[in-house]
């Protein structure tokens, strides 16, 4: 995947070097296929992108609040030969999920649900929008900081009609940094550069979520 020059909201190298995030990269691999995304604080395109790029969905909507992020998510969307499959909209609210989660165009319509803004998840996943979500698959970012309970309460109702499973941040090492027919970079070697280049600075507290209909569409 190409990529640009900057990052909104997160660090740009663990990104380059195919380590951000790297507790979801099981979860993400073993996704099956989706006909809609979304992407609710999609920064500049990380997940929105990715998954059009790996074939993952047919078609994501990201929600940005930073105009720069939404910048960053079309451009990053043109180096990758998806833009025609990427909508980039600003704030998302309850309203707006409701929308598109009500009323899919079939019954086998697949939707994957990936949230991280930042505390916000705790109002937007009230009741009326997790009821609308007993079918779509759901990653969701939770900040013990800014929302206290907002983890250990959508675990609990989400697990009505889901598989829930909790994914706790791990540590980095240079071997998660993955060049595939090229020898590591010299600078990567370096013990101090190593251990900077690494680091996603996350919020203490930070968790995920990732939640699978217990009962898929036939």
């Amino acid at each position: 995947m190409s990529w640009g020059t900057h990052a909104v909201g997160s660090e740009l190298t663990p990104k380059l070097l195919g380590t951000y995030e790297k507790e979801l990269a099981p979860i993400i691999a073993a996704l099956p296929f989706f006909d809609l995304a979304i992407d609710i604080g999609a920064a500049e395109g990380w997940y929105a992108v990715g998954l059009l790029h790996r074939k993952i969905a047919r078609k994501v909507v990201a929600f940005e609040l930073a105009e720069r992020g939404q910048t960053g998510c079309r451009d990053n969307a043109r180096r990758n030969a998806v833009a025609g499959q990427l909508a980039v909209r600003g704030k998302c609210d309850v309203a707006d999920l409701q929308h598109l989660l009500a009323s899919p165009p079939r019954a086998d319509f697949r939707i994957l649900i990936i949230s991280d803004c930042e505390g916000f998840e705790s109002e937007l996943f009230c009741g009326g929008v997790l009821e609308l979500c007993h079918m779509a698959h759901l990653i969701i970012e939770t900040h013990e900081l800014l929302a206290p309970g907002a983890h250990e309460r959508l675990a609990r109702e989400l697990a009505a009609s889901h598989e829930v499973t909790q994914v706790r941040p791990v540590s980095r090492s240079a071997a998660d940094a993955v060049f595939p027919g090229r020898p590591t970079p010299w600078w990567l070697r370096i013990s101090i550069i190593r251990r900077f280049s690494l680091l996603e600075r996350r919020g203490t507290g930070n968790l995920w979520l990732y939640a699978a209909p217990r009962v898929e569409r036939e």
